[in-house]
């Protein structure tokens, strides 16, 4: 009898010990990888404050997730301010092992690429030099060129992390203060909004959805619903890159954008 109570005591205490490391595990939710890639903007140039202030919409993004969801987030910001475009973006993803580790193991991804590459077109065709009968056929190569680039993107990090768990968004493309104001003293802006900016956005949509990638709205939210709208108390002295104000304005475009996404990707929706 007694080995049959001490047998008994036993397998209590194991049950108590095995029930216990459950609901730690429970309570404890595990830390989710945020990885962002992109130019100059995520990387936040120009700004200060670093620190408490989480000024960059990057770190921003990342403390809307701790504060209004209790998640725990390890930030990894890939972005840089050397120039980078969507072919340089490629080539890190192709290349760059701590970067394409990161990608592989994240499970929050964004993306915002496209300044450095955009401004060339407009001031050509302005200048009557981007060839075609219209004028327009630098701005359509070049819009053929990064929608390509933007597909590799997207596939690229596909091809590093493909679980459904995993949570990729890319910011549609901005017109810059600077480009709009320039854009309308030149009478050009109708033109440049419609080839460029729309065309490019069209397909981002588009190749997004095929994807079942999240866009985050931002053109519509700084540029306003007919995109022209320049929203200059948003940026820096440049007219490019954005101040502290753009940043957590940007910021709150992608926590509203990942929630929306958590809920379509609920069971039963």
């Amino acid at each position: 009898m007694s080995n049959q109570n001490s047998f008994r005591e036993l397998t209590i205490i194991l049950c108590l010990i095995l029930l216990s490391s459950v609901i730690s595990g429970c309570s404890t939710p595990r830390e989710l990888n945020y990885v962002a890639l992109g130019d100059s903007i995520p990387d936040g140039w120009g700004i200060g404050g670093y620190g408490e202030e989480h000024v960059n919409y990057v770190e921003c993004f990342a403390e809307h997730l701790r504060k209004d969801f209790d998640i725990d987030i390890a930030v990894q910001n890939f972005c840089d301010s050397s120039g980078i475009r969507t072919v340089h973006l490629i080539e890190k993803l192709q290349k760059d092992d701590e970067l394409r580790q990161a990608v592989a193991d994240a499970d929050i991804i964004t993306v915002w690429i496209g300044v450095n590459e955009l401004g060339t077109p407009p001031n050509l065709y302005m200048a009557g030099m981007c060839g075609g009968e219209d004028n327009l056929e630098f701005v359509r190569e070049r819009v053929h060129e990064f929608n390509n680039n933007i597909d590799n993107i997207l596939d690229e990090i596909l091809a590093l992390n493909s679980s459904e768990e995993t949570q990729i968004m890319i910011a549609d493309n901005v017109i810059p203060a600077a480009f709009a104001v320039n854009w309308k003293k030149q009478g050009s802006f109708e033109v440049l909004q419609a080839e460029l900016y729309e065309a490019l956005n069209d397909h981002l949509y588009q190749a997004a959805r095929e994807r079942n990638i999240t866009v985050v709205p931002v053109y519509r939210a700084i540029n306003g619903p007919s995109g022209d709208k320049g929203n200059e108390g948003l940026y820096q002295d440049d007219g490019i890159h954005f101040n502290v104000e753009g940043h957590r304005l940007i910021a709150d475009i992608h926590r509203e954008a990942w929630e929306w996404a958590q809920t379509l990707n609920q069971p039963g929706t």
